[in-house]
């Protein structure tokens, strides 16, 4: 039997990029943010992640911190170069190194592990700062 979460998010039907090099991540984010109501595309490595969203359109960006090729900051800071306004959030297991600046292309950090609450939390949070964004 599935359960509803304990702490539902406000916002549904985000179209969501998830960047992470464990698999099993990914499916977290993906089946735990589609059982909410979004749309997830997930990718394995940074790289494939610049070439979707230059693509696709995305609300929401979730990336780890350390992947090989190319850091989750890199990859934010490319996100950012291509949509400014879009919401990255960084999923990191490491405090040390992993915090959010004026300058930092980074909006919000999660750290792992994370509950549901704080993973629904983030992205409502995401969905603010977008819906807060001045237009260009």
């Amino acid at each position: 039997m599935l359960r509803t979460p304990i702490c539902m998010p406000t916002k549904s039907g985000l179209r969501i990029l998830a960047v992470d090099d464990e698999p099993a991540i990914l499916e977290l984010l993906r089946d735990c943010l589609k059982l909410v109501g979004h749309d997830v595309t997930t990718c394995s490595d940074a790289t494939e992640g610049v070439a979707r969203f230059e693509n696709e359109q995305f609300d929401v960006v979730l990336t780890d911190r350390v992947m090989p090729g190319m850091t989750g900051e890199e990859f934010a800071a490319e996100i950012k170069r291509i949509s400014p306004d879009t919401c990255v959030i960084m999923v990191s297991g490491r405090v040390g190194g992993a915090r959010k600046s004026a300058d930092s292309p980074i909006d919000a950090l999660l750290l792992k592990p994370f509950t549901l609450a704080e993973l629904y939390a983030a992205v409502d949070g995401a969905c603010l700062h977008t819906a807060q964004s001045p237009a260009a």
